[in-house]
């Protein structure tokens, strides 16, 4: 078992422990195979972890699930399944050339950049996770590591969205597994997460999965 799958299971016991019943509305993983060929019928490639990502659990069963929010707690994004990330990357390539073509004759000719349709979203992108406001978890499947690089893209921080938030899906989730127990919590009542950004260290502040 890789890294990353050892510490995917490690979090959702962690959930299981905090009383949390999100693990039993999780879809079943994917087959790596499985993986593979739908990422490659639609011309991307399938990194290790990425393979490990979707083996853990292929996204949310909605019907199980309902109107609950299921969170990758203790970030306060709710997982694609891989059907659902390549749709989802259909959609956000299509907004990005019209939020070209509107940057275009908002700024003319002072920031060529943002009229190309790649300063907005890359086609090696691929969703993971969404939040509940408009932006999205990402990874970046441009290289040939095993390892893929997380992004956190939101379009109104034009200055920053572009940035790596981490390295790699097994720091992203090492970082999960550092947070401290006072920041989130789960209200059985409600069955849902609370996060109390107070009890949140400095170190953690900042990363945009929080």
């Amino acid at each position: 078992m890789s890294e990353l799958a050892t510490l995917l299971v490690e979090l959702e016991s962690r959930w299981t422990k905090k009383g949390s019943s999100d693990s039993a509305c999780m879809a079943p993983g994917l087959d790596r195979e499985v993986v593979i060929g739908m990422l490659e019928a639609n011309g991307l490639p399938a990194p290790a972890e990425l393979a490990d990502w979707f083996g853990w659990h292929d996204g949310v069963n909605v019907e199980l699930a309902g109107s609950r929010w299921v969170l990758l707690a203790p970030a306060a994004f709710m997982p694609f399944s891989l059907h659902e990330a390549l749709e989802e990357r259909e959609s956000w390539i299509q907004d990005a050339g019209r939020v070209a073509a509107e940057a275009g004759a908002e700024f003319g000719p002072e920031l060529p950049e943002v009229q190309e349709p790649s300063f907005w979203w890359e086609s090696t992108w691929l969703p993971i996770a969404r939040p509940a406001g408009g932006n999205v978890l990402a990874v970046d499947l441009a290289g040939t590591s095993d390892s893929v690089p997380v992004l956190v893209v939101e379009w109104s921080e034009i200055d920053d969205f572009r940035e790596v938030r981490s390295e790699s899906l097994t720091a992203f989730v090492r970082l999960l597994l550092d947070v401290p127990d006072p920041y989130w919590r789960w209200m059985p009542e409600e069955q849902r997460w609370v996060f109390d950004f107070a009890e949140l260290p400095m170190e953690f502040r900042g990363k945009s999965f929080f």
